[in-house]
């Protein structure tokens, strides 16, 4: 148990150090779940130069228009996602005044009220991570490659695109 919990630890400190570093950007695709108070408390930390941090945190529901979700497979094509999140990034960065974005998106099988995505922004000011932050999600919802299978009692689906997200992501 012990050892466990110093891998743990030393897992931490190593997302500490990146948080930390000269990083303005940590972009992480995991399994394993994450601590967003950890990660937004990180973030900025220790700078003079940050007026404003807005998170997010994306859960798993329990439902999807009418049926019961028992749970979610998100699926992915590592490199291309992590590509895909870092140009999204990228342009939030050069589009409003961001110092430091720090972006977690989980894959696998989740259950209801499981995290699936962190994403944390700091700036001199509120308009550039509000803004900078809404934009990286419209984009992180329809321009990502990653599929959703939701299961049910009556089986399985993989969730379709909405016209709402496009919309979102298109209104930029």
């Amino acid at each position: 148990v012990i050892l466990i919990t110093q891998l743990r630890m030393q897992k931490k400190l190593h997302f500490f150090h990146q948080l930390q570093g000269a990083d303005l950007l940590s972009i992480r695709i995991q399994e394993d779940d994450f601590d967003p108070g950890l990660i937004y408390n990180l973030v900025g930390k220790d700078r003079k130069d940050i007026g404003a941090k807005v998170a997010f945190t994306g859960l798993v529901k329990d439902f999807f228009e009418l049926d019961e979700v028992t749970s979610l497979y998100i699926e992915h094509y590592h490199s291309m996602a992590k590509t895909q999140l870092k140009n999204i990034c990228q342009a939030a960065l050069e589009r409003w005044q961001i110092k430091e974005i720090h972006l977690v998106h989980r894959v696998g099988l989740l259950k209801p009220g499981d995290n699936i995505v962190n994403l944390v922004l700091a700036s001199h000011n509120r308009n550039d991570v509000f803004q900078g932050g809404t934009f990286i999600m419209d984009y992180l919802k329809s321009d990502a490659p990653f599929w959703k299978k939701e299961f049910n009692r009556k089986g399985s689906a993989w969730v379709n695109q909405s016209l709402d997200d496009i919309q979102k992501m298109d209104s930029w």
